[in-house]
Formats: structure tokens, sequence, C-alpha cells
């Protein structure tokens, strides 16, 4: 009996961990597509910024495996799954079985498809792979462009400047972190960027890539608006989708997630599924959403390995969080637009301001009861307003205005 587990990060340690600690004796493999050890993902921006160091990008060492007894296949790709005879397929080399699987195999990042033609270097940040070949050209171009301004396009503007890089940032969207932050907390983040290294195109899109004719590099690009931008390589935020290209033949759609019940079972047998490669309940939105953050995979790969090793647990469900460290901090949690996102009239919104000092506080709250927050300048009792929306605690005045004290 063997179980199997396809992801490296947060998802597929935390249940990797629990097996082992619930007593699991058998053979547990750990494959990933990267040959790093495992890493903390949500620091690569910060890593591209220089802020960390290669060790503290380290979430558990190489020792980690042979600690608990796990065979691990770095560098090696999946191309499908068998579910009927419990088989996962490889490109490289001969198939292994299962008894149990889980796949935490993570998100992609959505690339721009202008033309057939790739003009390069065009890169997005997902990995540390990533992050090191965007520092490889960083200070040997003389302007990058960044497209999409949600919080890998913000946290990548900002360490290019941070560097010294020339930078032209594209939003997509009406404007910046536009999904993450409200209007008001947009703005502080925006006056914060302010850089004469850095140039803002609002609402539009890419329609071409300008090549020099002669060695076919990349100068620039031409917009919708008719503008064209000066750049020597692009760095692409247009979001991320399930990594489900394993389970295509399985009847899972391009772009959706594997549904996963409160054990984190999927409709296949003796399938289970975690992190951001995932379709699952969120609490807030009280529907099944995409929610990929460390925070929610690290929670369902622990609940899917207590059931994997034969207990019963249940997710409570998952929440959307948005932090951002480089700069200004501001962290943002469940549903900070509900007229936005058309939820209704139903939540109330309330706020406080210190635009001098580029403070802001944030909570929406529905009968009383806490459902999302914003948090910009100063982030203070985050972790405990999280703990409020999870347990859904009916709250008093004095609780919001403890919360909303700047």
């Amino acid at each position: 009996m063997s179980y199997v587990i396809i992801g490296n990060s947060a998802a597929g340690i935390s249940a990797a961990e629990v097996l082992r600690e619930r007593g699991i004796k058998e053979e547990i493999v750990i494959i990933s597509e990267e040959e790093h050890s495992p890493y903390y993902r949500f620091m690569v921006g910060k890593y591209l910024a220089g802020k960390v160091t290669s060790s503290e990008m380290v979430y558990r060492s190489r020792e980690f495996y042979r600690d608990n007894n796990i065979i691990p296949f770095l560098g090696e790709k999946v191309k499908g799954i068998d579910t009927e005879s419990k088989k996962v397929l490889f490109e490289n080399r001969e198939y292994i079985t299962y008894e149990k699987l889980l796949i935490a195999a993570g998100a992609v990042p959505k690339r721009l498809m202008v033309d057939k033609t790739d003009y390069g270097p065009i890169f997005t940040l997902r990995t540390w792979q990533d992050a090191q070949n965007i520092l490889d050209v960083v200070g040997k171009s003389e302007k990058a462009l960044v497209v999409g301004g949600g919080v890998i396009g913000t946290t990548v503007t900002q360490a290019l400047l941070s560097r010294g890089q020339k930078v032209s940032l594209l939003l997509t969207e009406p404007r910046l972190l536009y999904h993450a932050l409200d209007e008001r907390g947009s703005k502080l983040i925006e006056k914060m960027l302010i850089n004469p290294d850095l140039e803002i195109y609002n609402e539009d899109r890419i329609i071409e890539v300008i090549h020099n004719p002669f060695d076919f590099k990349m100068v620039g690009v031409g917009l919708n608006s008719g503008q064209e931008v000066r750049c020597h390589f692009m760095v692409m935020d247009l979001g991320v989708e399930p990594n489900t290209q394993i389970l295509r033949g399985a009847g899972v759609e391009p772009g959706r997630g594997i549904k996963v019940n409160e054990k984190m079972e999927s409709v296949f047998p003796h399938v289970y599924a975690a992190g951001d490669v995932t379709e699952s309940w969120n609490m807030v939105r009280e529907a099944y959403t995409q929610t990929p953050n460390w925070s929610n995979a690290s929670s369902q790969g622990r609940v899917a390995g207590i059931n994997m090793a034969g207990g019963e647990e249940y997710h409570p469900g998952t929440l959307d969080i948005y932090t951002g460290e480089l700069g200004l901090p501001y962290v943002s949690v469940g549903l900070v637009n509900p007229r936005q996102e058309g939820y209704g009239e139903d939540y109330q919104e309330k706020f406080r301001e210190r635009e001098e000092d580029l403070v802001y506080r944030k909570v929406v709250l529905k009968d009383g009861i806490l459902c999302g927050l914003v948090f910009v300048g100063e982030i203070r009792g985050a972790e405990k307003a999280i703990k409020l929306i999870k347990e859904r605690t009916l709250l008093t005045e004095k609780d919001i205005e403890e919360l909303l004290r700047v």
C-alpha cells in the first residue's frame, strides 16, 4: 500500500507530515516538477526584492524526506492519472501505482497570448526559479513592463524599483489591486508606488509585441489605446488557474479546479485534493470557489492527510486572503467589495483613515458578523480578526471600534 502526493508545497507537505504523525508506516511518495526542496512560495516576491536570503526561503530541508521516510520524485513531470487502475503516469519514467492519492499540484500562471511568436523574455512570478530568471535580466535591460496590477504585479513592480530597474506598469483592470482591496486601499498603495522610474498605464491591453527587425529582440508593446510602451522584458500578472492538466482526460474542465468535499475527497475513488488546485467551499461567499493562498493550502492538506490515514476530519471552508509586505503593508480577508461583486445591499461597511500617514482600516459586516476586512499601513490585529470571521462571532460596537482604531 502506498500513499502518493503530487505537490511539494504547503498542502502536500502538511498531508505527508500528518500521515506520519498518525502512524502510517507505508511508503509515501512526493512528486514535484520542481527540483527544489520545499520552500515558502509566498516569499518569492521578497526574494526578488532581495529582502530574504535563499536560506530563509527554505520551508523544509532535504533531510525532511529522509527523516520522514519519504521517497521524493523531484524534477519529475506527471502527464496523467489513470483513476481506474490507480496509476500516476510520468513523461520520463515508469508509472507508479497508489492506494491513496493526494493531488496538491497548485496553480499555474495565466499567460498572455498576443500572437504565435514569443519575442521574450516574458516571465511570470510563481516559483523560486521564476524569481531567479527575472533577476538574471534585471540591470541588464533598460526597461521592464509589468502586465497586471494584482498582488503579484504590484509586488514585482516594487521589487524591480527597489533594484533600480525602470518599470512601466500596465493595469488590465479598473484600478490597482482590484480584487484584493477596495478603492480607498488601492489609492494608498498607488500613492506609495509613486517613483520617477515608474510609469502607470490605466486599464489597457496589449495587442502587439514590437521587436527589433534585425535581431528580433523585444523593444516595446502596442496597446489597444494606440499608445506604445518601450520595454525590453515583461512580467505577467494575469492571475492563476488550477494545475489540473493531469486530469483533463478524466473530465475536469480547463480553468476549473478539482471539486472537493469537506474531507478533501474528490469524485474519483481514493483521490483527494488540497490547496490551489481545488474548488472548495468558501465560508464567507458560501459558494465553491478557487481560493489560492498558503493558509488555505496548509489547512486543507492537513485535513486531507487525516482522512487519508483513516480519520474523520472536516475542513470549515476557505477564506480569500491577500497580503503585501513590500513598501506599505496590507492585508485583505474575506469579502471586501460586496457591492462591486454583486452581493447586494445587506452588507455594512465601516472604515477609518489617516490619509497623511497612509493608514486605512475597513471592516465589512452582515447582521453584526464580520465577513471581510482591509487593513493598509497598520495591520495589527489581523490574526484576531481572521479568527472572528472563522468563528462567525457576533460583534459589539466596542469590538468594531477596536478593529477600526487607527
